[in-house]
């Protein structure tokens, strides 16, 4: 397509400006969960009967957990969810929560809160998983947040902004670590985090 200007009785060419919708909007995501907790990661719709359980799920978030060699720790199919707990709190020092969205976004940022400040060594990373794309991790948050030095209730931030505002593809997870010592229900902690980007 070839383009014609038109110009006016000085002949200066004629411009006219057009508002055209875009097709992403702003939609910040939000999840929390008690590390090395069975079944404590809350990332549902505002849909449901009232109770904060009966909401759905949105399904693109799930937990994982390890021991001190980086086996994964496995619930068992004949095991309860009490006795899988009990051999958590005996053998857990890694959880990971990993998002894998279904849609494309362009990353803003993360804020992070803590609940149940720890008092021993517990640290805390945050990497865009691209071995689909056979390109490994790429850290957004590097080198280990030290949650001992964060206060009760405040929020973390981290900028997440490339310089050439490329999408993040759909199904690329990003994974957040913590790295902790083993856990009981006295000493466990909580993490909130709360995801700013835009989508389609």
């Amino acid at each position: 397509m070839t383009w014609i200007p038109v110009f006016d009785s000085n002949g200066l060419p004629l411009f006219k400006n057009q508002v055209v919708g875009d097709t992403w909007h702003y939609e910040p995501r939000c999840f929390d969960y008690l590390v090395g907790k069975y079944n404590s990661l809350y990332n549902r719709k505002r849909d449901g009967n009232g109770s904060v359980a009966s909401a759905e799920d949105y399904g693109d978030a799930e937990m994982k957990f390890y021991d001190s060699s980086a086996v994964e720790l496995v619930k068992g199919e004949s095991e309860t969810e009490e006795e899988f707990q009990t051999r958590l709190t005996s053998n857990c020092y890694m959880t990971d929560v990993i998002w894998t969205p279904t849609y494309d976004r362009k990353c803003i940022g993360a804020k992070i809160q803590i609940k149940n400040i720890p008092s021993w060594n517990a640290y805390l990373w945050t990497d865009v998983d691209l071995t689909l794309a056979e390109m490994g991790f790429i850290p957004y948050l590097a080198g280990g947040l030290n949650l001992g030095f964060m206060a009760e209730g405040i929020a973390y931030q981290i900028d997440a902004r490339t310089a050439n505002d490329a999408p993040l593809p759909a199904y690329i997870p990003i994974v957040f670590r913590c790295r902790h010592d083993l856990i009981n229900d006295t000493t466990r902690f909580g993490l909130q985090i709360f995801l700013e980007h835009y989508r389609p």
